[in-house]
Parts: C-alpha cells; structure tokens; sequence
C-alpha cells in the first residue's frame, strides 16, 4: 500500500476484498483503519476489473512527505524506467534502477498497465498494492499482478493512477483529515 495524504492509503483492491482489516502500520506504529473502500466497479461477478482501493485512517500519522500522483497518461512513456516498492516474503523493499520499464496498455486488459524486466527482476506475492513510480518519481500505479508463462514470469501489472484521478480525488476530499 502507498499513503497519499495524512490518513489515505492507496491498495489493491484484491488486498481488502472481503478483508475485515483493523490497523495499517507506518514506521512500526500501528493506525487504526476507518473504512476500506472498494473502487465501485472492483469486480463484474467474480472478475476483477479495476483493482484498486482506499483505507481511511482514523487519525493522521507521523508522515509528512506523500508522493506527487502522476495523473497524465502522457507522463509514461514506453521503455521509460520504472521503480517498484513492495513487500513481498514480508519485506520492504525498492527495485533497483534499470528493474523495470514501462510496457504499456494492451487491449486484453485495458484498466492496468504493463510493466517487464530484461534483468529477470520481478514481482511476487505480496508486492500488490506497492508502488510503481515512473522516472520523475511520480506515483504512477500500484502492483496488481503478474503472469507466469513455461515457469517464467513474463508481465508485470499495475492499475494506473490517471484512470482513478476523479475517484481518488473525491475520495480524498470526502474523507481527508484537516488536522
């Protein structure tokens, strides 16, 4: 998960879906969630179609710096460098530059961009929901999935901020502390 402002945090919605969450940690203290939100179109059936969501804090935490969302699709590029942040094996952590790159959007999955590696870096279990920033830095998504093809992981995937600006922004000025 990416925190956004005092008490919003960014996820994968397949990370709250029928989740009964309690409390998000940041730097080792623990802050109580409000609600969990679902994007209102999260699934058709059993399908997942935009996989994003918001937890509302109940208070503000400790942070004060919060990443600037990339809202332009113009902003990616293809080939441009990606950074990663997840916690996949239960362990933060930052992809190295030159990991990944930014692949595109391609019409079987029109609602989450691809990303891939030449350096045999990848995403796993536990990484959704993490960050995926592109080369100024910007927050440009958040891990979604990944493929393995013949025992290889071949995409990367991650829903794309720009196709939630007006979501996440009224989100953020329903629920947004003021403190």
């Amino acid at each position: 998960a990416v925190q956004i402002a005092e008490n919003i945090v960014l996820t994968a919605g397949h990370c709250i879906d029928g989740m009964d969450l309690k409390y998000f940690r940041v730097c080792g203290k623990d802050y109580e969630i409000k609600e969990q939100i679902l994007h209102p179109k999260f699934k058709i059936g059993e399908i997942i179609i935009h996989d994003i969501g918001i937890l509302v804090l109940n208070e503000s935490t400790d942070l004060i710096d919060f990443p600037v969302l990339c809202w332009d699709r113009c902003e990616l590029t293809r080939y441009e460098e990606l950074t990663t942040v997840g916690f996949s094996h239960q362990v933060k952590k930052k992809s190295e530059q030159g990991s990944f790159f930014y692949f595109g959007i391609v019409l079987e999955d029109p609602f989450e961009f691809k990303f891939n590696s030449t350096r045999g870096a990848h995403v796993w279990f536990g990484d959704s929901g993490g960050g995926v920033f592109e080369d100024s830095g910007k927050l440009a998504g958040l891990i979604s999935s990944f493929r393995i093809y013949d025992l290889t992981i071949t995409e990367m995937s991650a829903s794309p901020l720009f196709m939630y600006k007006e979501w996440i922004e009224s989100t953020l000025n329903e629920y947004k502390c003021n403190d």
